[in-house]
């Protein structure tokens, strides 16, 4: 299903939303899609809404050598520990494949990532 929220209170009406969805034992999953594929300045959430978040994952899109790839992060993980390096991966017969982190680039975040130097 899909919920569509108008006005100045969407704030308020997400957060209680999904708190009482929360409260009800149900798991909620939020996704914000952005316009951009690469180039555009990272952010978390357009729209502010990251610290409802018990986890926040991301997928972007990354170009390096010359090929789109797929690159995937946590940036939050309440209550416990997480891997905090970049993976690219893919999805495909076998659903979703995350391999070793990426190594040598920096500006993945960017979309259009560099060699480190050194």
């Amino acid at each position: 299903f899909g919920l569509t929220l108008g006005g100045e209170e969407i704030e308020e009406r997400l957060h209680t939303f999904a708190k009482t969805l929360a409260r009800m034992g149900v798991t909620v999953i939020l996704v914000n899609e952005t316009q951009a594929v690469t180039g555009q300045e990272f952010q978390a959430t357009e729209k502010g809404f990251s610290y409802l978040s018990d986890n926040l994952v991301f997928l972007r899109y990354m170009e390096s050598a010359g090929e789109m790839k797929k690159a995937l992060g946590v940036l939050k993980k309440r209550l416990s520990g997480f891997d905090t390096a970049l993976h690219t991966y893919d999805i495909g017969e076998g659903g979703l494949i995350v391999h070793e982190p990426i190594e040598g680039l920096h500006s993945v975040l960017s979309g259009m990532p560099s060699q480190d130097l050194g």
